[in-house]
Parts: C-alpha cells; structure tokens; sequence
C-alpha cells in the first residue's frame, strides 16, 4: 500500500509536465508561422526612408572605421596568421566581410535582405539562352 501512494504522487507531476509541453508546443505553432511569415515580409520589403539615411550617416561610417580597425588588426596578427597557415581566414574574417557589408551592401537594407536581392539577381543573370536547339540548328525566334 505505501508503494501505491508513493507512485501516485509521482505521476501527476509527470502528467502536468506533459500536459503542460503539449500545450506549449500547440501554441507555439501559430507563432512560428507568423514569424516566418514577418520574416518572409521584410525580406521583400524596401527599405524605408529613414533606414536608408540611418544607414548612410550612422552604420557606413561605423563599419568603414571598422574595417580600417580589421585591416590594423590583421597587419598586427598577420606573423601569428603565417605561423597557423591561416592567412587567407584571417584577411576574410577581418578585412574582407567588414569592407562588402560596409561598400557592396544596399543602402538601408538588412543583411538578410541583401542576401536575398543579390541572390535573386544572380539566379536571373546567371541565365544564358541557347545560341543553338538540342539538334544543333540556330534558334528562330518568330513573333506572331
């Protein structure tokens, strides 16, 4: 009898918990699918007015210091960067990524943004039409 009561204490506790994260993850669902919905949003989003002269006055400066901060930072590391035969890492980590986000990236634009664009203009560039069909004859265009 002491056994029963022992075990019966035990397994409401467990029930609670596993009643408690069915729930959570019931919920959370909808959540989920907001946010990728919100984030599907912003990444097509343009960006706005004020994002885009935050960005000019504010981050470029910023990042452009930052960039000249990695440069120094490499110069200074580079004998160490020699001894682990690790040069080309260290000039990407420290030169190269702060210089494309502060100069190739799009004014106002998120990073996440920029990737898309960039990554959505280089699938549609990246299309060459045939000069020739499969057979080996010159493609005709006719408009009717």
């Amino acid at each position: 009898m002491t056994f029963w009561t022992k075990t019966s204490r035990k397994h409401p506790i467990r029930n609670k918990t596993a009643a408690m994260l069915a729930v959570s993850l019931l919920v959370s669902q909808p959540v989920m699918a907001a946010q990728e919905v919100v984030e599907d949003l912003s990444i097509n989003a343009r960006p706005t007015y004020s994002a885009s002269i935050a960005d000019a006055l504010v981050a470029r400066p910023l990042m452009a210091a930052g960039t000249v901060l990695g440069a120094a930072a490499f110069l200074g590391t580079l004998p160490f960067s020699i001894l682990g035969n690790n040069v080309d890492e260290a000039a990407d980590v420290l030169i190269a990524k702060p210089a494309e986000a502060t100069f190739r990236r799009c004014l106002g634009c998120t990073d996440l943004q920029d990737r898309t664009k960039s990554e959505r203009v280089t699938r549609m560039s990246a299309y060459v039409p045939p000069v020739t069909n499969p057979d080996g004859t010159p493609v005709q265009i006719v408009i009717q």
